[in-house]
Order: C-alpha cells, then sequence, then structure tokens
C-alpha cells in the first residue's frame, strides 16, 4: 500500500503540472481522484474511524478530518518510522497544541504551490521583482507559509527578491532599500506580506512609487494578535503610500498543500485540483451557494494526511471553487498564518529578556 500511494502522488504531481494552466477540472475527473484518495487513506491511516461509502456520489460524503485533529493526533498515511521531510507547525498565541501537518515528500507541496501561484496570480499580473514581507525559511523552519515563499523566490524570482524581514523581525533598512530598487527599475514590484508585518510596515510611515502593475498580496488576518489590526485598513493605507497597486489577499492554512488567491474585492479563488463546501454548524447540513457556513476544502494534494479539511472558518461559497471569507466561529482557537510574524518578533524579545 506505501508503493501505492508512493505511485498516486507520482500521478498527481505529473497530472497537475501538465494541466495546471486549466482553470477547471471536469466533475468527473476531480471526484474519480478524490474517490481513490479517500479509499487509499483509508486504508494507511489507522485513525480513520469514518468509511468512506462504498457508494460514493458526493463530496459532501467523504470523511473529513478538523483543524483541531492535527493538534492532539498524528494525521499522516505513512508510517512513523518513515524518515520526515517536512514538519509544518500550525500557528498560535502559545506553543500549547500547535498542530503539526507531516511530509514525508514534499515534491507535491512544492508543485501545488507553485502551479496555484501561477495559475492565480502570475497569469493575471506579471511582476518582476519581488519584496518579502515574510520570515524567511531559516529563521521559521516549521512554517509552511515561510517554505512557499521561499519556493517562489526561488523559482520564479531568482535573481530579483529581496526578504526584507531577519530573525530580528522587519528590516526597515532593507525595506527602504527594496523600495527604491524597485522604483529605479521601473518594473512591477510583487509586495508579498503577512497582514501583522504589513502593519508594522505602516508603522514605519514609508512612502514609495512603484511600478504600475505593481501588486501587494497579503496573507493571514491577525487573528490573536495582542492588537487591534484591521487587514482592509492596512491595505488601504499601503496602497496609498506605495503608489497605488492592486491588491490582493492569499488564503491558506497548515492542514491544507493549496492556497486560495483574490484580488480586489473579488471571492478567493482555488486551484482546480481543490473544492470548497461550506456547512451549517448548527444542523450539519450542506449551505447552498451565498449562505454562509463553515468552510471545509477538499485538498486532492493532501495525500500524505487527509484530503477533506473542516474548518473552524466562516464564508460563503460563490462556486465549488470560490468562496467569500466571513470570519471565524466563536469560541474558535486564534490562529492565522500573519501570526509567525508576531511569533518571529516574541521569540526575539524574549531571548533579549533579562
Amino acid at each position: 500500500m506505501e508503493r501505492e500511494l508512493d505511485n498516486l502522488l507520482d500521478e498527481l504531481c505529473q497530472e497537475i503540472r501538465e494541466s495546471g494552466s486549466a482553470p477547471v477540472w471536469p466533475d468527473d475527473r476531480f471526484f474519480s481522484w478524490a474517490d481513490r484518495i479517500s479509499r487509499l487513506q483509508a486504508h494507511l491511516d489507522p485513525l480513520r474511524r469514518e468509511p468512506v461509502p462504498a457508494d460514493l456520489v458526493s463530496l459532501e460524503q467523504l470523511p473529513c478530518v478538523t483543524t483541531d485533529a492535527f493538534r492532539y493526533a498524528r494525521i499522516a498515511t505513512f508510517p512513523a518510522s518513515k524518515a520526515v521531510a517536512a514538519r509544518f507547525l500550525t500557528s498560535g498565541t502559545t506553543a500549547l497544541h500547535r498542530g503539526a501537518h507531516l511530509l514525508y515528500r514534499t515534491d507535491i507541496y512544492d508543485c501545488a504551490a507553485l502551479a496555484a501561484f501561477k495559475l492565480l496570480v502570475l497569469s493575471r499580473r506579471q511582476p518582476a521583482r519581488l519584496i518579502s514581507l515574510v520570515p524567511p525559511h531559516q529563521a521559521a523552519p516549521e512554517s509552511s507559509l515561510s517554505y512557499m515563499v521561499d519556493r517562489f523566490a526561488r523559482i520564479c524570482f531568482p535573481r530579483s527578491t529581496d526578504c526584507v524581514i531577519d530573525h530580528d523581525g522587519l528590516r526597515v533598512d532593507w525595506l527602504a532599500s527594496a523600495l527604491t530598487k524597485a522604483e529605479k527599475e521601473g518594473v512591477p514590484a510583487l509586495v508579498f506580506s503577512t497582514t501583522l508585518a504589513a502593519q508594522a510596515m505602516v508603522d514605519t510611515g514609508m512612502t514609495a512609487q512603484l511600478p504600475p502593475g505593481s501588486l501587494l498580496m497579503t496573507t493571514g488576518g491577525a487573528k490573536g494578535h495582542r492588537g487591534s489590526v484591521n487587514p482592509d485598513e492596512v491595505d488601504r493605507i499601503l496602497q496609498e503610500r506605495l503608489g497605488g497597486p492592486q491588491t490582493g489577499s492569499e488564503y491558506g492554512m497548515t492542514e491544507l498543500l493549496s492556497q486560495a488567491y483574490r484580488f480586489g474585492g473579488e471571492p478567493y479563488q482555488l486551484p482546480p485540483w481543490c473544492r470548497v463546501l461550506a456547512f451549517d454548524p448548527t444542523s450539519g447540513r450542506p449551505s447552498p451557494h451565498g449562505k454562509p457556513g463553515l468552510l471545509r476544502f477538499i485538498d486532492l494534494a493532501n495525500i500524505q494526511s487527509a484530503i477533506a479539511i473542516q474548518t473552524a472558518d466562516l464564508g460563503n461559497t460563490a462556486s465549488d471553487q470560490s468562496f467569500f471569507l466571513v470570519g471565524r466561529m466563536a469560541g474558535a482557537q486564534a490562529r492565522g498564518c500573519s501570526l509567525t510574524y508576531e511569533e518571529l518578533v516574541k521569540q526575539t524579545d524574549d531571548s533579549r529578556a533579562p
């Protein structure tokens, strides 16, 4: 069965590479993949108590795993004896019960993240320079976001990336230099930032005139942040101060290997190997498009863990591949990849404490 898992990973990687430019996969194609992967996962993971229906006719029937499950159990389809290539930890306000997403192969994450980025972002904007306000992979080795942006830098912007954060947090001098360089080059730039790092950028009072076609992409809200941060207000201020770049957002989480992106007020768009459902939090029944519910994602790239992930995020689905994010269910644990920046700064502060 382990060999079957490897074969399925190889096959899916190839399919994503070959058809990553297609924004939609036919339902029968997606359903066939979901059926094959979910049945294999049921065999390989002894924690799966809920069986896959013999006659699977809808994605709602797929056994799902909650994001909280990653905090208390090992959610993996490969044996514990197998070497782990990546251990990504969920963000949180404390280190207690942080969830872990384990991978013994990272090629599927590389493949899915890059293909989604090219399809959903680079097909609409063609920035020539990356200015990253995401902690570097060396500083946050257990952050899936840092890992992802590191791949973007190496593959999409190999000679034109400025990371302006290090172990001490935001480096204002590096940021000023990167913005000046982008202005002088006169080519569009992508400023990719967590919301909290973007707020730190606002606090510097810095201004610049980024070239036309530039993009400000923020990721993660400020859930659990010690202060009050309004992501929309942060975007508005930076748009004014940076010369009017297009604004956008990335939606992702440690428990998913695929990401959604949006521009302006559009809905978040998922890549074709990922679908979104919404469920009424009181009845547990599926919510139709346009009606609020708890978001559930079917991410085929999650072969090594669980392809059906139930979140505590509230949203409205606009289609099977798009959604509007409304908020977070009351009482849900504070989290968000934006906290990666705050945790990095807090670690530095702690290390300097007497």
